[in-house]
């Protein structure tokens, strides 16, 4: 159909026995990288994918082969209308678009729908609390504490630690402390840093990269890897 693209969302379901069968039938194939030269012998050669070789190869067997329209996928309980959500988070930047969908006022998805609830990694850990910050448009998972500071459309991952800092558009992955005065944008903080007081990210690209971070300039994100030590 014009204007739409059927693709593999990567969840699939397989009859044990023909799925083995598959997959010795596949083991004896050369493995190789060139998918012109799969597609050219693919009784020859098999690069060893999924999608790319045991699917066709059931489909050339003349297994029973089924595909569910997610397009067709409702809710109970939400309207007709309500479009079905997918995402694909491959990239850093649908990763960042994602998370920051969540943290919308209106949620897209709805996290909390009852028929449909979205659940996350649960860690074991103290109640969130905000004792004298100013959170907007964000969501806290447990073990996070807001002494002080402003977070403005962000993620704050468990047991993440905020002491008088600015937060914005920024994902913190767990285990985290930003100490008093940093101001964080457009970040994505890997677990276990400790941001110390003081400190900008976000804010200049340049200055980022140079500390090693990751940085996508194009969409103007950058990324603390997990453990990052500042000096």
């Amino acid at each position: 159909m014009e204007g739409y693209c059927l693709a593999s969302m990567g969840n699939y379901a397989f009859n044990p026995r023909s799925l083995l069968e598959e997959l010795v039938l596949d083991g004896k194939r050369e493995f190789t990288t060139d998918g012109p030269l799969v597609k050219e012998s693919p009784e020859t050669f098999s690069k060893n994918d999924f999608g790319f070789d045991i699917i066709p190869s059931m489909l050339r067997n003349n297994r029973r082969v089924f595909v569910y329209n997610f397009r067709d996928n409702r809710i109970d309980g939400e309207e007709r209308k309500t479009e079905p959500y997918w995402r694909d988070v491959g990239s850093p930047i649908e990763f960042f678009n994602t998370s920051m969908e969540v943290a919308l006022p209106r949620e897209i998805p709805n996290a909390h729908h009852p028929n449909w609830p979205i659940h996350t990694y649960m860690e074991v850990s103290t109640p969130a609390k905000n004792l004298d910050g100013n959170p907007r448009n964000s969501v806290s998972a447990n073990g996070t504490v807001i002494y002080s500071g402003n977070v403005n459309g962000s993620i704050l991952s468990y047991n993440s630690i905020i002491d008088g800092a600015d937060i914005t558009d920024t994902i913190l992955m767990g285990n985290n402390y930003v100490g008093k005065g940093a101001n964080l944008y457009r970040t994505i903080v890997d677990k276990g840093v400790i941001i110390p007081a003081g400190t900008s990210i976000g804010r200049d690209l340049e200055h980022d990269n140079k500390r090693g971070f990751r940085v996508d300039f194009k969409n103007k994100i950058t990324i603390v890897p997990e453990g990052y030590k500042f000096e």
